[in-house]
């Protein structure tokens, strides 16, 4: 851990005292701005509809949940943002030493490779979770309008961070794969985009097949924490992809060292 958090402190420094972090977050809340103000306008045009309904349809109620069709599409916008903006958080935590030559110095450090990757990661994923901490605003506003299922905002928000670090590890594997940030980002992106709609095309009529895309997608294992439910087996997915990106990670840094 003493080896660990000089480099998360350094990464984390590097990321503040840019440009990077502030970019990225205000181009992430803004965009989260203009969903939320869009959703919850139609919202409100829906209720007024609805409520004018109901004066000629007596004993006829209808479903106005704030969390079903307020938060839940907001939520559903973030995560596909994400898609756009951690691999610019990413893309130059290995790359960027590559070019400009300092990671020979960063393997002369008395550091383990272990240590090095999950202070960089632990940094980004600190960046990212602050972005996602800002956004708490927007419940917290409809808790002044409506009420909300807390219980599903919990688990909404644990499982989009749970994605996000694992998002952020492959990220970082993609980041050690090349010197050139651009093609960084495109593979953590398009890397990306592939966990998340592999469920989609799940309907192969294979059952075995069928089980293994719904198993490897992004986007399934979240479904259930958008509903409010925590599964054990959706948080361990995520955990235990990070873990296995962040160690083929460290086995990229050591052929590198190999090949000196």
């Amino acid at each position: 851990m003493d080896n660990i958090f000089p480099i998360f402190k350094k990464e984390l420094r590097s990321y503040y005292f840019s440009i990077v972090a502030y970019a990225v977050t205000s181009a992430y809340l803004f965009l989260m701005s203009i969903f939320f103000y869009s959703i919850l306008k139609n919202y409100t045009n829906q209720s007024f509809r609805f409520m004018n309904m109901q004066r000629y349809n007596q004993g006829q109620s209808f479903d106005m949940n704030l969390t079903q069709h307020v938060l839940g599409p907001m939520m559903g916008n973030m995560h596909v943002i994400m898609l756009f903006l951690i691999p610019l958080l990413t893309m130059r935590i290995f790359a960027e030493e590559k070019k400009s030559g300092t990671i020979e110095l960063l393997f002369t450090y008395p550091l383990k490779d272990w240590a090095t990757i999950l202070g960089k990661y632990l940094a980004v994923s600190m960046v990212f979770i602050t972005m996602i901490v800002l956004t708490l605003a927007y419940p917290i506003f409809l808790i002044s309008y409506g009420s909300l299922e807390m219980g599903t905002v919990f688990s909404t928000y644990l499982g989009i961070i749970l994605m996000g670090i694992g998002f952020i590890s492959f990220g970082i594997f993609c980041s050690s794969l090349s010197e050139n940030q651009i093609v960084a980002a495109g593979l953590t992106f398009v890397g990306g985009l592939f966990f998340w709609i592999i469920g989609w095309v799940g309907n192969t009529g294979n059952p075995v097949l069928d089980n293994i895309l719904s198993t490897v997608s992004f986007f399934t294992h979240f479904e259930n924490f958008a509903k409010g439910l925590i599964d054990t087996s959706d948080f361990i997915y995520y955990i235990l992809f990070a873990f296995f990106c962040l160690f083929l990670t460290s086995k990229v840094l050591e052929s590198n060292k190999w090949r000196g």
